[in-house]
C-alpha cells in the first residue's frame, strides 16, 4: 500500500514479481491474484491502463478459485477504478456493484474491507458525476459522507469532501 501511495513503481514491480514467482512455484491462486493486482497498480501508475486491466482480470480469475472474498472484492474495486479511467463507465459500475455484492458475504468487517467498499462507492459517485447525473451523485456523496467520514483515513476523508464539492457544482 505504501509503495503505491508514494509512487514507488519499481518497488511495486519487485513485490509483484516476487509474489508471482512464489505463486507459480506453489500453484497458489491467492499469491498469483495479489501479484497481478500489485503489478496492475504499477501499470496504473505508469498510465498503462489497458495492461493493468488485463492483469486485474487475471487476478479475478485466480481469486475466484479461492475463498478469499476480501481479495476478490479488492480486485473488482481496482477493476472499477481502471474502467473509470478508461471511460468505460458501464463496466466501472458493474465492477463496483460486484464489490458491494461480494462485501455482503464477508463476515468480518475489517478496515481493509471498509476501504474497498468506500472506494467502490466513490467510483459509483464519480461515474454519476461524469455522466451528468448530479442528483444521484449528490445523494450518494451525502450517504458516503454520513456513513464513512468518521471511519476513514485522512486521505479518504478528503476524497469524501471533494465528492460533496463536485456533487454541488
Amino acid at each position: 500500500q505504501y509503495a503505491y501511495e508514494s509512487d514507488q513503481i519499481e518497488v511495486l514491480e519487485e513485490i509483484g514479481i516476487t509474489l508471482q514467482n512464489l505463486g507459480e512455484q506453489q500453484n497458489h491462486p491467492i499469491l498469483l491474484g495479489v501479484a497481478q493486482i500489485t503489478l496492475a497498480e504499477a501499470c496504473f501508475l505508469r498510465f498503462q491502463f489497458g495492461i493493468a486491466l488485463d492483469l486485474v482480470e487475471r487476478a479475478i480469475e485466480n481469486l475466484n478459485l479461492t475463498d478469499h472474498r476480501t481479495a476478490l472484492a479488492n480486485a473488482y474495486m481496482r477493476k472499477s477504478v481502471l474502467c473509470w479511467w478508461k471511460l468505460q463507465y458501464e463496466d466501472a459500475v458493474k465492477a463496483a456493484q460486484q464489490v458491494l455484492l461480494i462485501s455482503q458475504s464477508v463476515e468480518e468487517d475489517t478496515p481493509k474491507l471498509l476501504s474497498i467498499v468506500f472506494h467502490a462507492k466513490h467510483v459509483l459517485c464519480v461515474v454519476y458525476y461524469a455522466q451528468g447525473e448530479a442528483d444521484k451523485c449528490l445523494d450518494l456523496a451525502e450517504k458516503i459522507h454520513r456513513e464513512y467520514m468518521h471511519r476513514l483515513d485522512p486521505y479518504d476523508r478528503i476524497r469524501t469532501l471533494y465528492m460533496l464539492g463536485y456533487a454541488h457544482l
